[in-house]
């Protein structure tokens, strides 16, 4: 046999080529780290990692508290995980869906647009979505996350609360602003609670004593952890600091209780009562998830999970002052009460509260009168922009400050350009 032809033969590549495979199949940091943005077929734009994603636990996919085994839900490791599936965690009632509405999408302005993805670069929001003038122009996820995920939306439930009362007194199941809780829940009759207005309960100005964090800390504890009803959490804070209506003072347990009292007036929970009067009217597209207290009674201070389509879809009808299409959803005079309609001067007004917002029924006022917003506190907000017909909502996992002069500055401008 000729040695020639014991040899295989080799493949000589020009060098260009060799370059090229070995980039194709070199990963870059980027990619690693998912940072890099894909576009899905249903128009979002997503991505695997964010800012400080391994500070989150990418690199353990993101468990909730359940599959890491600390039942702290605000544990970094754990926040991703918690604040986009709470419903796998703890008790709730399902706020149900019905047909959902078309949602059109529209361009963003390619400056606007790297701005709001440099400003994902440095923060820590789980998804961010713009729309302008109806039309979806602008939607983000970071961390693994989904159009389809319920992102907890803490204390922005406070004013989904706030719209379920302005729906029972234009139907004249509260009488009147004025009247004090105990008219609605005689449990209630003999304690500091019974003797506060509702106008007081909507503009956080009840009186009772609270410590912000501590007392917060407690009356969610006693209800997601110890079990409690949130009638019997009340009454560890039934003690008056302060003469009702005087001054501003943030409580999580104001707004517990103006959830009781929609629920009594309406005879039903309040997932119910937000399926029939505004999910399945707007057009949600899922269903929704509130937690409850052992007795299934929802927590109106918090802890309303959404999908973020569907609660840009409920900023963009406050936007609409209540109406879609023909159809009047919320009444349209209570939506300028929660923009801010009317408030002058201090402890309400804008510049009054943490010396830059102002504060209406459960609902906060930018600076300037640019517009109104909900703010829960890992970062979540929804944001109204009459001027420029603009609604943003961004969820989040982020520590304090929430709302940083960066994204404030971002909202400045969308409230004015077109």
């Amino acid at each position: 046999m000729n040695d020639t032809h014991s040899v295989k033969p080799r493949c000589v590549l020009p060098g260009v080529v060799i370059a090229f495979l070995l980039s194709a199949c070199a990963t870059s940091p980027d990619m690693r780290d998912g940072l890099v943005w894909q576009s899905a077929p249903d128009g979002s734009v997503r991505r695997s990692g964010g800012p400080n994603a391994q500070h989150f636990c990418a690199g353990k996919n993101y468990p909730n508290a359940r599959e890491y085994g600390v039942w702290r839900f605000s544990e970094p490791c754990t926040r991703v995980g918690n604040f986009s599936g709470m419903q796998r965690l703890y008790r709730h009632n399902t706020v149900r869906a019905g047909q959902p509405s078309r949602m059109s999408r529209g361009p963003l302005s390619q400056p606007m647009a790297d701005k709001l993805s440099l400003y994902l670069d440095r923060y820590p929001a789980t998804s961010l979505l713009v729309m302008r003038a109806g039309r979806l122009v602008f939607e983000r996820y970071q961390y693994s996350g989904v159009p389809s995920d319920r992102f907890a939306s803490f204390s922005m439930t406070k004013s989904v609360v706030a719209i379920l009362v302005g729906i029972a007194l234009d139907e004249g199941r509260i009488g009147s602003l004025d009247d004090l809780a105990e008219q609605y829940l005689p449990a209630l009759s003999g304690t500091v609670w019974g003797r506060v207005s509702i106008r007081n309960l909507l503009r956080m100005s009840s009186g009772i004593a609270w410590r912000r964090t501590e007392d917060t800390n407690l009356h969610e504890r006693d209800i997601l952890v110890r079990k409690m009803p949130i009638a019997a959490s009340l009454k560890r804070f039934d003690r008056l600091n302060f003469e009702a209506g005087r001054k501003f003072n943030y409580n999580n347990a104001n707004t517990s209780v103006l959830g009781l009292v929609v629920a009594r007036v309406f005879g039903a929970p309040l997932a119910d009562v937000l399926s029939k009067r505004i999910w399945r009217p707007m057009g949600a597209e899922r269903d929704a998830y509130w937690m409850t207290d052992v007795d299934q009674r929802e927590t109106g201070f918090a802890y309303l999970n959404a999908s973020p389509r569907d609660l840009i879809r409920l900023g963009q009808l406050l936007l609409a002052f209540g109406k879609l299409d023909d159809r009047q959803i919320i009444p349209a005079r209570w939506v300028a009460q929660l923009a801010g309609e009317g408030i002058t001067g201090c402890p309400f007004a804008p510049g009054c509260i943490f010396g830059k917002w102002g504060y209406a029924y459960q609902t906060w006022l930018l600076p300037d009168r640019l517009g109104y917003f909900f703010w829960g506190v890992y970062g979540q907000l929804l944001i109204i922009l009459p001027k420029s017909q603009t609604v943003i909502l961004q969820t989040g996992i982020a520590d304090k400050p929430t709302f940083r002069e960066e994204f404030l500055d971002l909202v400045r401008e969308l409230a004015v350009a077109r």
